[in-house]
């Protein structure tokens, strides 16, 4: 063959194998994991510095041990965030200070709903 001939059953050679890896993908079972997300935002007025050293010392106080540390925005009186992972479970906690915009955030995610929500309650409950 010569020509457009070939480029035609090319053509369509391709978009055959794109199909079927559509199809292929399309197939395989679903992921497993389904996390669990709780969040909250605050109102805050105060310092940054304040602000992210009571959280760390939450998170800290609730488990949150592995990985723990503060991530300052590029100007620190614009605050920053501090997230640690839970030392026995795969729970991650993060908190946003941003005394700039007068908000502080939570974030609590994991596999584990009843562990999630409980270390989530409790920090909605601490002070930061």
């Amino acid at each position: 063959m010569v020509g457009w001939e070939y480029v035609v059953i090319l053509h369509m050679l391709t978009k055959l194998s794109g199909l079927l890896a559509v199809t292929i993908i399309g197939i395989a079972s679903p992921a497993a994991a389904r996390p669990w997300l709780y969040i909250s935002t605050f109102t805050y007025s105060g310092k940054a510095e304040v602000c992210l050293n009571q959280a760390r010392t939450a998170l800290a106080s609730e488990g949150f041990t592995k990985d723990l540390e503060i991530d300052w925005q590029k100007n620190k009186a614009n605050g920053g965030t501090v997230e640690g992972i839970l030392t026995n479970s795969p729970i991650r906690a993060k908190i946003e200070c941003n005394p700039k915009d007068g908000v502080t955030g939570l974030a609590v995610t994991g596999l584990d709903n009843e562990l999630t929500y409980s270390k989530y309650t409790k920090l909605f409950d601490a002070t930061w």
